[in-house]
């Protein structure tokens, strides 16, 4: 016999779902941003000002993996679905995103 979920399951379903969305999207924007500081020559200040962005980006992702463990969740990795930002695509599920 299946257990019948409860509203609050539900619920957390729905919030580890949308985290494991929101720890993907901030894992390629981390990879991003690690990309462009790699590329471009900055100044030291903008140097500074993009470490700083990544570390709080970084314990933003671990924080909400916690979260998920929490849940019994999966982790954002892999969820399976693109989406759109406007000026950029993501396509999730194999690791890959495109800019439109």
């Amino acid at each position: 016999m299946t257990a019948r979920k409860t509203p609050a399951s539900t619920g957390d379903d729905r919030l580890g779902i949308y985290l494991a969305h929101f720890a993907d999207h901030l894992e390629d924007h981390l990879e991003d941003l690690t990309q462009h500081r790699i590329r471009e020559t900055e100044s030291a200040e903008l140097a500074r000002l993009l470490d700083e962005a990544s570390a709080s980006i970084e314990a933003s992702r671990r924080a909400i993996g916690r979260v998920l463990a929490h849940l019994g969740a999966e982790t954002g990795a892999g969820h399976g679905h693109g989406h759109d930002h406007g000026s950029h695509h993501h396509h999730h599920g194999d690791g890959t995103h495109a800019r439109d």
